[in-house]
């Protein structure tokens, strides 16, 4: 039997937001995303970029002689008419200005690696580097553009590693999902798939068809779950999650929404752990859910 091969674990987090029950709240939400996401959570990427831009890059720093890898883009409504934007504080400028009329929007950040003697660096992935960001805004795909999803994925070794790392991506997230309507949201495992949850991928459920879907079913858990009112209703109210014994957090969002959190750590988060997350969600799940959406069906090392 050959052993599979070993896997760094990546990190989701993404919150998708109701754009017209409060299309400012979601416009903000999307403008913080990056601007914060990428300064709180960049780190060592950020620091590269500037050094590169100055002239001065260390060849002895934790991304080594290569450096970092940027690239920031928006799609127009149309979807036909990217631009890609520079570096920069300009640069971020011109970028969320651009945010409120596209269709996808995404920062990526890596450390660029070698790829043998005769081709130049490239940009490094989950399991070459630990420095690894990826931010990215896109408007489902029904008609209407009416959800906006927000995902944000890195190595877990990079973003919750620490417990004062792990308190300042769950900060962040939730405050982000307080400044418009959410309607769906997780932390924790990423498929690896970006927009896709751990769910989606192992029922093999594009985003595509179930974003468009987000006030009927819930497209997966997690160690952390945003699920909208109108579906934490059918599960019986706040009180009933609560008593479920699942949860370490049940709380009210400010817009709308629940925020369930099973561990108060993320290693806490194991097998037991999601399958009562599971049990107590199942009800309003993707049709077909099954309790095996932990990790990817690979051997992972932190």
């Amino acid at each position: 039997m050959v052993e599979a091969p070993q896997r760094r674990l990546v990190v989701q987090a993404q919150v998708v937001f109701d754009t017209r029950a409060d299309w400012s709240g979601a416009l903000a939400a999307a403008r913080v995303w990056f601007e914060t996401g990428w300064r709180e959570f960049g780190g060592e990427i950020c620091a590269a970029l500037e050094a590169q831009a100055a002239g001065h890059l260390d060849p002895t720093g934790p991304l080594g002689p290569l450096g970092a890898s940027f690239l920031m883009g928006v799609a127009g409504r149309q979807g036909d008419d990217e631009v890609v934007v520079d570096y920069g504080e300009r640069g971020m400028r011109e970028f969320l200005l651009a945010l409120g009329n596209s269709s996808h929007a995404y920062l990526y950040g890596s450390q660029l690696v070698a790829l043998g003697e005769r081709r130049g660096p490239v940009r490094g992935n989950y399991d070459e580097t630990p420095y690894v960001l990826k931010l990215d805004a896109y408007r489902g795909d029904d008609r209407e553009g009416r959800f906006l999803v927000l995902t944000l994925t890195g190595p877990g070794v990079f973003l919750l590693t620490t417990p004062t790392r792990q308190g300042a991506v769950l900060g962040f997230v939730r405050a982000v999902a307080e400044l418009g309507v959410p309607v769906f949201g997780v932390v924790g495992p990423s498929s690896r798939s970006h927009h896709w949850t751990g769910l989606e991928r192992d029922l093999w459920t594009r985003p595509s068809e179930t974003v468009a879907r987000s006030l009927e079913v819930l497209r997966g858990y997690s160690w952390v779950t945003v699920v909208p009112d109108v579906l934490v209703e059918r599960l019986g109210g706040v009180g009933k999650i609560a008593e479920s014994g699942a949860f370490v957090r049940v709380e009210a969002l400010r817009s709308g929404g629940v925020w369930l959190q099973a561990t108060e750590r993320f290693e806490d988060y194991q097998l037991p752990q999601a399958a009562r997350v599971f049990a107590v969600l199942r009800p309003v799940l993707l049709e077909g859910a099954f309790a095996s959406t932990f990790v990817e069906r690979r051997k992972i090392v932190p």
